[in-house]
């Protein structure tokens, strides 16, 4: 699946699974940023203030979804998420979320639990 491929699943997903989308990427930008530091040390301050940034936006467009709040287009929100996980090095984990969440294969991961 090309990263073009997987932002377009956004504009299928439900209203729950894009809050669910949006809770797995803002944990998972959680993993991306340890990357930053090693045993309490800073080691790169932009990787770790981009990760928070971007992690702070992540949890705005869940909580604008669940007030019915949203101002982006589908598109802008694609864009944006693919553009930002691309800065902090996480194109992979944001690639593997999209597959998780797709419809169809939800229900196959809460089957598994």
């Amino acid at each position: 699946m090309s990263q073009n491929e997987a932002l377009s699943a956004y504009s299928r997903f439900t209203e729950e699974e894009r809050i669910r989308f949006l809770l797995e990427l803002s944990h998972g930008l959680t993993v991306i940023a340890r990357d930053a530091y090693f045993q309490g040390v800073i080691e790169k301050p932009d990787k770790l203030i981009k990760s928070n940034e971007f992690q702070h936006r992540l949890a705005r467009l869940a909580l604008d979804i669940m007030d019915k709040q949203v101002v982006h287009t589908d598109d802008e929100i694609a864009e944006y998420l693919r553009a930002g996980f691309a800065e902090v090095e996480g194109t992979e984990m944001l690639e593997e979320v999209i597959k998780r969440i797709e419809p169809g294969r939800r229900q196959h991961v809460q089957k598994e639990k």
